[in-house]
């Protein structure tokens, strides 16, 4: 088991393959959907494609923008400027 950014990855050993599941380790991190369902020729292979979807899925989450619109009336969005 491997501890990264937060999610503790789990490998699985097959005959001439290695599969990953990376679980998060608190409950304010998103969910990663994928990982058990590949395989890699090794655990090394493996362990790349984990952080690598981690990396992924947390660049997404941090560069999506925190919304709460609940504030702005619909006259107001009207008049928002374009870009």
């Amino acid at each position: 088991m491997v501890n990264y950014r937060g999610y503790l990855i789990h490998f699985r050993s097959e005959v001439l393959s290695w599969r990953f599941m990376a679980a998060p380790a608190s409950p304010e991190l998103p969910i990663l959907s994928r990982g058990a369902s590949r395989q890699f020729p090794s655990r090394d292979n493996a362990l790349a494609e984990a952080k690598k979807q981690i990396d992924h899925l947390l660049g997404l989450e941090r560069n999506r923008p925190a919304v709460d619109a609940s504030w702005v009336s619909s006259a107001d969005y009207r008049q928002m400027p374009i870009k």
